[in-house]
């Protein structure tokens, strides 16, 4: 590719408005349009001095010298010259921001990697963003002053010193992300294989796969689907579709509850065992064999490109070091990983013939149908036992109800629960236990109320008793008084009497007693027949 001589340069009398437009380099515009006979913008009459007054821009007398500064740098990246495009430059740019390093640091890093090493990131930026040849001859084959050339111009610059730079920096790469890519297949290839065996060896699947064949073949009876010597592994599948009579269960679930009641006591359940003996399946199906072989083959590529280079490098090249230490060490292991993806591919021919699939199926197809069966049957055998749990809890229910005794209210008394259930029992336990505490402490409260109570009727007791016996002294003492004023009523009406009949006894001379019968008349009372009143016959008497 030829290039033009460096096109004269015409410097305007003011500071002018920038066009921003992409400059092609003068190595691009050889034999185009731009260089062709005849055509030259000094063709062109142009007024500068209108340009100026119209597009210039007029300089403030009085800037600060920060200002001058800032307008220089400005001016000074305006006038950088451009050779590469602008998205692939800032393409570049955003490589050299997350790099963080400067450009020598990166030439002495490429050099000599055993003194400066990179990390990994590193090394793939700079893969990401390395001159390809074209732009490496722009950059050398222009002719004006190189410092005037862009950050990106620069750097490809600085970067053309490095010889065979695409290969070095590859060799960096691969001997960085090789190993660990290369142990991650490889764990990857053995748990295909191990899931392989486990197919083949595993008697649990082995019965299920049995009872699944002869369900399924009782189920289709003397149809043409029926005396099945086997099936399609992804009709394994279909099992959940199989619906009973009544529409409760699948046949997928009864097939779990038929592996389950075949437990026999201290044996483990045969679900569980079935998982355990096979459970590489759930990763092992993910494997992409094209995928994988694909890799398997870059690896080897890579690891080739590395190896070529040895006879290349100098004695006195670091790189060399590196180099063969990565091709000493990787060497035998690639090949024991070449060998293991073989009997990999092997073991999937043999476990697709065994299971009457294509040879060529691969994980996905031979091993995905079992990883999900096995899944299925576990979900569906926690149904079965949520459901026997359910109707337990419904049928201690029911026995609790039909055992209990009518009592004279007419409610029915509970029964202790069966002594069969732990978990019954577990509940129950609790039950009274929280039954217990929540009586306990209002016992404790009502205690505390009844002391209080007891407590405050003693003190009401006590103090109606005083005033009981005040008032029946009080009552006493009154009828003392009156039984004294009585007897001395009685005494002065005795004397009073035996006065007046002395008295009597001496004005009458020979009358009679008062004490003897007297005359009527004397007595008071105008008929002699008639009584005398009660009062006055006692004291006659």
């Amino acid at each position: 590719m030829s290039s033009v001589a460096p096109k004269a340069k015409r410097k305007p009398d003011c500071p002018m408005r920038p066009l921003h437009w992409v400059k092609l380099p003068d190595i691009k515009v050889a034999n185009t349009i731009w260089t062709q006979e005849g055509f030259s913008d000094a063709n062109v009459e142009m007024d500068t001095a209108e340009l100026e007054k119209v597009f210039g821009l007029k300089e403030r007398e009085d800037r600060s010298s920060a200002s001058l500064e800032r307008q220089s740098s400005r001016k000074k990246a305006t006038e950088a010259v451009a050779l590469i495009d602008m998205k692939r430059t800032n393409n570049v740019q955003i490589a050299l921001s997350r790099l963080k390093m400067t450009d020598e640091k990166v030439l002495a890093s490429i050099k000599d990697p055993a003194s400066s090493p990179m990390d990994e990131e590193q090394v793939n930026l700079l893969l990401a963003v390395q001159p390809t040849a074209e732009e490496i001859e722009m950059v050398m084959s222009y002719q004006g002053n190189k410092a005037e050339l862009g950050r990106v111009e620069q750097f490809f610059l600085l970067l053309s010193e490095v010889s065979n730079l695409g290969p070095r920096l590859q060799a960096l790469q691969i001997s960085k992300h090789f190993p660990g890519e290369r142990e991650t297949l490889h764990a990857e290839v053995n748990v295909v294989r191990a899931a392989c065996k486990q197919v083949r060896q595993s008697k649990v699947l082995m019965k299920t796969m049995e009872t699944v064949l002869a369900l399924g073949n009782y189920l289709n009876g003397t149809s043409n689907r029926g005396g099945a010597y086997g099936f399609k592994l992804s009709d394994l599948g279909k099992l959940v579709q199989v619906k009973s009579a009544d529409n409760k269960i699948t046949l997928l679930h009864y097939i779990a509850k038929a592996l389950y009641a075949e437990k026999k006591e201290n044996d483990k359940d045969k679900l569980a065992v079935l998982q355990e003996e096979t459970k590489d399946l759930e990763e092992a199906k993910d494997f992409s064999m094209s995928d994988k072989k694909s890799e398997l083959a870059k690896m080897g590529q890579q690891f080739k490109a590395v190896a070529s280079q040895v006879p290349d490098l100098e004695t006195t090249d670091s790189l060399l070091t590196l180099v063969s230490v990565f091709v000493k060490d990787s060497e035998q292991k690639l090949k024991q990983l070449q060998e293991d993806f073989a009997d990999m591919e092997k073991l999937l021919k043999e476990l697709a013939t065994w299971v009457a699939e294509k040879p060529t199926s691969g994980p996905e197809d031979l091993l995905g149908p079992f990883s999900a069966f096995v899944k299925a049957l576990a979900n569906a055998q926690k149904d079965n036992i949520r459901e026997e749990e359910n109707e337990r809890r419904s049928q201690l229910q029911n026995d609790r109800l039909s055992s209990g005794v009518l009592g004279k209210s007419g409610k029915m008394k509970q029964q202790s629960p069966a002594m069969g259930d732990p978990n019954m029992m577990l509940e129950m336990q609790l039950k009274m236990a929280k039954r217990a505490e929540v009586n306990e402490r209002n016992s404790a409260a009502a205690k505390n109320v009844a002391v209080a109570v007891t407590d405050d009727s003693k003190a009401l007791a006590a103090q109606q008793k005083s005033l009981v016996r005040q008032s029946m002294m009080k009552k006493v003492n009154s009828q003392a008084g009156l039984g004294v004023k009585m007897a001395d009523s009685a005494a002065s009406g005795a004397l009073f009497a035996q006065k007046r009949a002395a008295r009597q006894s001496t004005a009458g001379g020979g009358r009679k007693s008062v004490t003897g019968a007297a005359a009527p008349h004397m007595m008071g009372l105008k008929d002699p027949n008639k009584k005398p009143p009660m009062g006055m016959a006692s004291l006659a008497e």
